[in-house]
């Protein structure tokens, strides 16, 4: 028996193939090799907009949505896709842990 793939698993399969070959996966950090924004956050394009690739890695991975929070990296390390290493948040948090860490 054949299996119909909605729309939208089709298009994150496409996702997942566009972005998965552009990290390399360490033992820790799981890094971002494409394009990024200074020394700051690894970036991709869909479609005419383009998006936070730590945000797309945890979207593809947990299928959760991130819309209206930022994303907070327990690594520190802007260019970490790692799932296991970020979370969403608000802007207070992240300050909060900012300031925790010095």
């Amino acid at each position: 028996m054949t299996s119909i793939k909605s729309p939208l698993n089709q298009l994150r399969e496409e996702l997942a193939r566009r972005f998965w070959p552009h990290v390399a996966k360490g033992p820790g950090c799981w890094e971002w090799k494409k394009h990024h924004v200074g020394h700051e956050y690894g970036r991709m394009s869909v479609g005419n907009r383009e998006f936070g690739a730590h945000r797309i890695a945890y979207e593809l991975t947990t299928g959760r949505s991130t819309a209206g929070k930022i994303m907070l990296h327990t690594c520190d390390n802007p260019i970490c896709v790692r799932p296991e290493h970020l979370r969403p948040g608000t802007v207070s948090e992240n300050v909060r842990d900012c300031v925790g860490k010095g």
